[in-house]
């Protein structure tokens, strides 16, 4: 785990501008997706559980590379994740997210907040 969020936030350090926003604003588009009204506990909530854990891990690694208002919209989204009682990895994953924009993202965050 560690390597691989190593790896992307490398890449996103060296990533051109517009190829970084597209990535942002698809995993954003991912993160807030809502669960189809069909879905049960079967295997499609699984995996759209499991494809929200790994958008919320891609914005870890990329963060530090978003500007001020990216962040804002990063930070925006993580309330309802955190309040989300049936799923625990999610919410430790947007405290992750929270943990890491405080540690790594604080100049950048204060005038947006």
């Amino acid at each position: 785990g560690r390597f691989i969020l190593e790896t992307i936030h490398s890449y996103a350090k060296v990533s051109d501008v517009a190829v970084l926003n597209q990535c942002f604003m698809t995993l954003t588009k991912k993160i807030l997706e809502d669960a189809p009204g069909d879905m049960d506990e079967g295997e499609a909530l699984t995996k759209w559980r499991g494809t929200r854990h790994v958008m919320l891990d891609i914005a870890t690694g990329i963060m530090s590379s978003l500007d001020g208002p990216k962040l804002q919209i990063l930070y925006d989204m993580l309330p309802p994740l955190l309040k989300d009682d049936k799923d625990r990895t999610l919410q430790k994953k947007a405290y992750r997210v929270l943990s890491c924009m405080h540690e790594t993202c604080r100049d950048a965050m204060l005038p947006h907040l």
